[in-house]
């Protein structure tokens, strides 16, 4: 959960211009899958990369970790 924090309070690292993504797009997605189509899988995956996250925890890091989940599940 600390890390999940993180992504919602570090806002001013929350914006990849590289490859102009917002973690708080991304975690809105997230929150769909998990909450509104109740996906125990990506829940289980979405945990996987929150306890990852410190291993690239730069801006690119955050968005292409959620990014790479939400790809993998899209429907």
């Amino acid at each position: 959960m600390s890390y999940l924090n993180r992504l919602i309070v570090e806002k001013d690292q929350n914006h990849d211009l590289l490859n102009n993504l917002f973690v708080d797009d991304l975690l809105y997605l997230c929150y769909e899958k998990i909450v509104l189509e109740l996906n125990s899988e990506f829940v289980e995956e979405f945990k996987i990369q929150l306890k990852d996250l410190p291993d690239g925890f730069c801006v690119q890091g955050r968005t292409i970790r959620l990014l790479q989940i939400l790809l993998a599940f899209r429907d």
